[in-house]
């Protein structure tokens, strides 16, 4: 009976391991394709205004263990409407982030999802 109950751990511990093993591969492929996708793709101008930006912070959940702790990933986006009418949100940095104004016009560069440059028209 006990060592019944020790290889059913083991086997428990196995598969937990195999999953996060497993969801860090899978992240791992997707920021890989998206990487190979922005590669490929076109780089594209155009006239656009700048609708707003947004930071999203992925914290820890509030119940976790102080000791267990890490910084919160914070990820910035600025949301641009280009002339077509067409809405891009593209990720940014934060010091690429802080040039920007709800309403500016300017010829936006990207390539894929990746922002490339923004040069403002006054």
């Amino acid at each position: 009976m006990r060592r019944s109950a020790m290889n059913t751990g083991r086997i428990l511990l196995l598969v937990i391991v195999a999953l996060f093993v497993g969801a860090v591969a899978w992240q791992a492929w997707q920021k890989y394709r998206v990487a190979r996708a922005n590669d490929a793709a076109p780089v594209r101008e155009a006239e656009a205004v700048v609708l707003g930006v947004r930071t999203h912070t992925l914290a820890d959940p509030p119940d976790m263990n102080p000791k267990n702790r890490t910084s919160p990933v914070v990820t910035r986006f600025v949301r641009f409407q280009l002339t077509s009418g067409e809405e891009l949100e593209l990720p940014v940095t934060a010091e690429q982030q802080a040039q920007f104004q709800p309403g500016q016009r300017g010829i936006l560069k990207h390539q894929g999802t990746q922002f490339l440059t923004f040069s403002p028209r006054d």
